[in-house]
């Protein structure tokens, strides 16, 4: 997947939060975005991942403008897991995987009977497939 942007600004009520003159990032490509708090590093993120609209520019997914894309075809390409975030539940990491599943399933589909095969490559992928079983308040140490 590749993605750019394009005079991108980002506000959130009148207040501009996030600018961009322009930035692309090529399939398979990693890319580190750093700053202070409060810089807007996940309001950009958001903003790729469609959660908030920009106020002005393109962000593209694949060269498609992401205000185009249906809700499902964005979750396709792109997804965004909050660093803080709360879970009333006491999932696992593996549960957590799973639920990534839901853009590409059918209405009212079921994970059940595709095995955990795409579960184990994502884990494998970012290598916590030792931590399948922990939950978000079990330690985990790298």
């Amino acid at each position: 997947m590749r993605f750019s942007l394009s005079g991108v600004s980002v506000r959130i009520g009148s207040a501009p939060i996030v600018a961009y003159r322009g930035l692309t990032v090529e399939d398979g490509e990693r890319v580190g975005h750093v700053g202070p708090n409060g810089s807007g590093k996940t309001s950009l993120l958001c903003t790729i991942c469609r959660p908030l609209d920009p106020f002005a520019g393109l962000v593209e997914l694949s060269g498609d403008d992401v205000r185009t894309l249906g809700q499902r075809e964005a979750a396709r390409s792109a997804a965004l897991v909050a660093q803080d975030s709360t879970l009333d539940f006491d999932f696992t990491v593996e549960d957590i995987v799973a639920m990534g599943s839901g853009p590409w399933l059918q209405a009212f589909e079921s994970t059940a009977g595709s095995g955990d095969a795409p579960i184990t490559a994502a884990l494998e992928r970012v290598r916590l497939a030792d931590h399948r079983t922990c939950r978000p308040s079990t330690p985990v140490r790298w």
